[in-house]
């Protein structure tokens, strides 16, 4: 049976013995160990995801951060069907590993995502008889620019952007399969593709790249309370690409719109929401709050108390390429979702528009919302049939498929 490799560059949902250590040692410090390594965010979450579907058909081990490793004493390994190993994150992450390399070796074909860096140098350097995939959901040089937009340091934006395009053209071309995630990421691609001679006049007439949207599990729908407001929820963190800013300033002390900021603050933006987030517009506020922190397992219960969530972007290219993880687990479970991006995912799946998904125009945001109102709407409306195809379009099985397909043929 071929060997694959599917590295993760973050947390995944590791399962725990019932008897697991209740702390764990990294790098010099203690953690909860469910706090450091059961929680997942979209990248983790897309890498086992991949790990868990292939490993019917492969032998599969799923390489993780050791920041986010518990042990192999502490993983129930009779919950999965795949391995579970570590690589040294700091090691990995723009920089060539000697652990890594040898981890490696052992492997018909790596798959790794188009993010952080993790692993790019050695996999640009593999042998040509290791079958590479590049799994590109995530349109990196697009997201890049707009991550650091927040750096006060122009010297130091563009020392990290020369060293991302040097190492993401060496990994594309080494890459053997390509994955996108909508249509319009094909082109992206293929524009990167034919710049670096990867498709030319020898290989014209078609492209390796593969559509792989995100994927959700199949949930059963919430049940949603009533409110005499509409009671909205922003849900996961605060990235510089999305205009949180235009929706605090627009809605701030509304009299019939509730707005709770769910799980604001993530491990690498931090210091960006600390220093250039004036936090204190929702603290002061009558109907804004700021509520837990980020924690994907608990989301059914929390969906249920709202109305319907909102995420408002900024019209930057970032969102023209962009597959938001984040609106796919939210319409997973039934629930309306407001937004101002004009995401792929309306164009894709058209049965969404004016129903699951309702797309607002964010000069006009909150005249639209309160237009939204009649605040029984949004609950009342049936979404059924729209959850249903769905579920049916983007569950993991269905999404995944073809590159299963793919790989038997190739490797």
């Amino acid at each position: 049976m071929k060997k694959i490799c599917v590295i993760s560059p973050d947390a995944i949902r590791i399962p725990l013995i019932s008897t697991h250590s209740d702390t764990v040692y990294i790098k010099n410090e203690w953690y909860t160990i469910e706090e450091k390594c059961t929680k997942a965010a979209a990248t983790g979450i897309r890498a086992q995801k991949i790990a868990e579907f292939l490993s019917s058909y492969f032998e599969v081990t799923l390489l993780i951060p050791d920041l986010n490793y518990p042990g192999s004493f502490n993983i129930d390994f009779s919950q999965i069907s795949y391995k579970i190993e570590s690589y040294d994150y700091y090691a990995c992450q723009w920089k060539f590993s000697k652990k890594l390399n040898k981890q490696l070796k052992e492997f018909d074909c790596i798959i790794l995502q188009s993010t952080a860096g993790i692993g790019f140098k050695n996999i640009a350097k593999l042998k040509k008889s290791k079958y590479v995939v590049l799994d590109g959901y995530i349109p990196l040089l697009a997201e890049f620019p707009a991550a650091v937009s927040h750096y006060p340091d122009n010297k130091a934006k563009i020392a990290n952007w020369n060293t991302l395009l040097k190492q993401y053209s060496k990994i594309l071309s080494r890459t053997n399969l390509l994955l996108s995630a909508t249509d319009r990421q094909q082109y992206y691609y293929e524009g990167q593709l034919l710049l670096l001679d990867k498709l030319n006049i020898k290989n014209f007439k078609n492209s390796n790249i593969l559509k792989v949207p995100y994927g959700v599990d199949r949930k059963k729908e919430i049940s949603r309370s009533s409110h005499e407001k509409i009671k909205l929820l922003w849900y996961g963190p605060f990235y510089p690409w999305y205009d949180f800013e235009l929706l605090i300033n627009e809605l701030r002390n509304h009299e019939n719109i509730c707005i709770d900021f769910y799980g604001i603050n993530h491990p690498r933006y931090r210091n960006f929401v600390g220093k250039f987030v004036d936090l204190s517009k929702i603290v002061i506020s009558k109907n804004m709050r700021i509520v837990g922190e980020f924690d994907s397992r608990e989301t059914r219960k929390l969906l249920s108390e709202y109305t319907a969530c909102i995420l408002i972007t900024k019209n930057w290219l970032e969102d023209t390429y962009s597959h938001r993880a984040r609106i796919f687990e939210m319409l997973s479970y039934n629930i309306p979702v407001i937004t101002n991006s004009d995401c792929s995912l309306i164009e894709e799946s058209s049965y969404l528009n004016g129903t699951l998904l309702h797309k607002i125009n964010s000069s006009n945001l909150k005249e639209e919302l309160e237009e939204f109102s009649n605040f029984s709407r949004l609950l009342n409306i049936d979404t059924d049939i729209e959850h249903k195809k769905f579920l049916e379009q983007y569950n993991w099985n269905t999404i995944l498929q073809p590159l299963k397909d793919k790989l038997l043929r190739e490797i």
